[in-house]
């Protein structure tokens, strides 16, 4: 069982170095043309299906349609909601995120303005990936690099702009339940 974790490369905020929230933003078409990249090297695998939330829509089924597997689009998969910071500077963001983290050791309910708070955010999306990662199914989730980072190491600081160090436009294979990378079996899209 392995579980294919394609982080989607930049969309055109992320391109600006800006973040996003709970807004679709479509794709450049670099970026299209790297998803189907990454589609070409998921193929010949057992791919079940893919796996993303519904602002990973198009990414998602992109994919499913390249490797002809169905998309299991899931809300709760969704990002975490930046609230009114959305379209904002990363770097703004990651400060912001630095004061979360400082308020968050002593009261995890504390949301960011408008949007996500950390208990909010481990009940719906790691709780949820954390079972797609349990399936025993061959499985491509698609997710962003922030969302990535956090479901594999699962703390705070992962959630900044490169935390955990995956990079987008990337292939990861997670193997076992304990969802451990394989750094060996890391692939980038051509």
């Amino acid at each position: 069982m392995s579980i294919y974790l394609v982080v989607a490369p930049p969309n055109k905020l992320e391109e600006k170095n800006r973040v996003g929230g709970w807004r679709n933003v479509p794709w450049t078409r670099e970026a299209k043309k790297q998803l189907h990249a990454m589609a070409a090297d998921l193929k010949g695998k057992a791919v079940k299906y893919v796996a993303g939330s519904d602002l990973d829509s198009e990414a998602g089924n992109l994919l499913a349609s390249e490797l002809n597997v169905p998309f299991r689009e899931d809300f709760r998969l969704r990002r975490f909601n930046c609230g009114r910071h959305h379209a904002a500077k990363s770097d703004h963001f990651a400060d912001v995120l630095e004061r979360l983290f400082g308020q968050w050791s002593a009261n995890p309910d504390i949301p960011v303005r408008g949007g996500d708070s950390l208990t909010s955010l481990n009940k719906r999306l790691l709780k949820t990936a954390r079972a797609i990662l349990a399936s025993e199914d061959e499985i491509a989730f698609v997710t962003d690099s922030r969302t990535a980072s956090f479901v594999i190491y699962g703390t705070p600081k992962s959630l900044n702009m490169n935390g955990g160090g995956l990079k987008a436009g990337k292939i990861y294979v997670l193997k076992g339940k304990n969802a451990d990378t394989d750094k060996s079996m890391e692939r980038a899209a051509s």
